[in-house]
């Protein structure tokens, strides 16, 4: 794949999961959280199966290592929970996790 339909395919996943990530702010339930989650698994699927093209790329690193924590905490919630579509969900960031860089974009 080259780069720019590489970065269009990353770019749009990200649109989708902020976009997701709006719709669960505004109503915190599974339905809403799993957007987020499958947006997400886009992203880090494209990251890491093109993972040439970021070598040496430390936001890139720590981009993935927040969408890894983020990915475990889920998975987790989602196991002791068995959450109904409908149900709520909500889950607070583990303190030595990496945040969101909000600045992904650029760093694209």
């Amino acid at each position: 794949m080259d780069r720019q339909t590489l970065l269009s395919k990353i770019m749009f996943n990200l649109e989708r999961s902020q976009r997701a990530y709006s719709l669960y702010c505004a109503n915190k339930n599974y339905v809403q959280a799993l957007r987020i989650f499958r947006a997400n698994i886009e992203i880090y699927n494209l990251l890491i199966s093109n993972c040439e093209v970021w070598l040496q790329s430390q936001p890139i690193i720590d981009y993935l290592f927040h969408l890894e924590d983020w990915f475990e905490q889920f998975k987790n919630l989602e196991k002791n929970m068995s959450p109904k579509l409908e149900d709520e969900f909500i889950f607070e960031r583990i303190n030595t996790s990496i945040p969101f860089p909000k600045d992904i974009l650029k760093k694209l």
